[in-house]
């Protein structure tokens, strides 16, 4: 019997620059059973509800209505034989994909009544040969991206039945990389897919007509690429990496770029100093280099997206996760080790620049495994508010403040 995963938290300090980062929850979350990792965290598009997964198949549901941080609802996935591993909401927070280590995923339609909340199965999606890494809903809710340690991005259209009542996930397109995808992110605006992958590259894929294909492929980190986030805008985004780097990219219009970042000639002291031999380190930047030499070339005259500042030498060990603040520019956090970060962007034309604003140094007492902030835009009076969730088995919420609305 595999164990389910018993969210619990705990009280912490918090060190802050100019900025302040507030453990709100404050309240012991499930049981005091033995600590299990909990993988993935996911607000609700609402900002009242979050879902949470780890071991085993059980998702929790946490809401705060009631005054208190409080489990409101459980999600029993029997049908799945291995724990659940990524989460995502539907943007009108009536469906919840969920992906697991037995390499399947399922949809559930989220139903309020007076006895509770209910989760009806609304469909199984098999196709993946190893376990799945991320799910993701585009915004307009017409398509479901999977994605897998297989190497491959599954893209489901979703389809109104025959019926008129039901709905139906159809393969739309299988796309992949060349390693392992440790995750996927819809664009704000667009039906515009990013992934990122363990072959150190960020893909973005454009439908057209029944297919979708490539258009960028993104060099520049010199080590798996966990996780994604884009502005809230779509003109920008966030990715975070083994390397230990926050790159942020920017897109431009242009005729007949390499959105490619040409050869770092660092790179290879830097995957030395990152832990790796010589030999594997010059071995894997060379074939890094060759890989990327085939990359396309972006289409005339369309969105070309580029690497415009790398935040480097904040973070002692691999960043697994970064999330960017909706409703201001330029505000991410990201989770490594520990610790949680919040940077954000000052300045004005070519004095902007990306700053630390301040550090949580024992956010959580084991690894933090993700962070992502409440959709809920935040004010100067209320902040914004950011969960997370670690290895320590917990599920904290922290409340956010900033001169930068002021």
């Amino acid at each position: 019997c595999v164990p389910v995963h018993s969210p619990r938290l705990k009280f912490s300090s918090f060190l802050s620059f100019m900025d302040t980062l507030e453990d709100v929850s404050r309240a012991l979350l499930g049981s005091d059973e033995d600590d299990s990792t909990v993988w993935c965290i996911a607000w609700h598009p609402e900002g009242k509800l979050i879902a949470s997964c780890g071991q085993g198949v059980v998702v929790r549901f946490w809401s705060s209505e009631s005054g208190g941080w409080r489990q409101v609802g459980e999600l029993d996935a029997n049908e799945h034989s291995r724990t659940i591993r990524s989460l995502a909401w539907r943007g009108d927070g009536d469906f919840l994909a969920v992906g697991s280590f037995d390499s399947n995923a399922s949809v559930f339609r989220v139903v309020r009544t007076e006895k509770g909340m209910q989760f009806p199965k609304v469909t199984r999606l098999e196709g993946h040969e190893n376990e799945v890494k991320g799910v993701a809903w585009s915004t307009s809710g017409e398509f479901l991206a999977t994605c897998s340690r297989d190497k491959s991005i599954f893209i489901y259209d979703v389809c109104p039945a025959d019926d008129g009542c039901e709905v139906e996930y159809e393969v739309s397109g299988v796309v992949s990389h060349n390693q392992d995808v440790k995750t996927v992110v819809w664009h704000p605006k667009e039906d515009m897919l990013f992934s990122g992958s363990y072959d150190d590259t960020i893909k973005i894929w454009g439908h057209s007509g029944d297919d979708w294909d490539c258009i960028h492929t993104l060099g520049g980190h010199i080590s798996t690429i966990w996780s994604l986030a884009i502005s809230p805008d779509g003109d920008e985004f966030a990715s975070c990496s083994q390397d230990r780097t926050v790159k942020i990219w920017s897109k431009a219009s242009t005729t007949s770029q390499m959105a490619v970042r040409q050869p770092d000639p660092f790179a290879l002291l830097r995957a030395a100093s990152a832990g790796a031999g010589a030999f594997s380190a010059i071995r894997g930047y060379l074939h890094r280099q060759w890989s990327r030499s085939g990359q396309q070339q972006s289409p005339a005259n369309s969105s070309v997206w580029s690497c415009v500042a790398t935040l480097q030498g904040y973070h002692k060990r691999p960043i697994l996760a970064v999330t960017w603040l909706p409703g201001l520019d330029g505000c991410i956090a990201t989770a490594s080790g520990k610790a949680i970060r919040v940077f954000r962007r000052v300045g004005e034309g070519i004095e902007r620049s990306w700053c630390l604003q301040m550090v949580q140094e024992m956010a959580h007492s084991l690894d933090v495994n993700h962070v992502t902030w409440s959709p809920s835009c935040g004010d100067s009076e209320a902040g914004a508010l950011l969960a997370s969730c670690g290895d320590d088995g917990t599920v904290k919420v922290w409340r956010y403040k900033s001169d930068m609305w002021v």
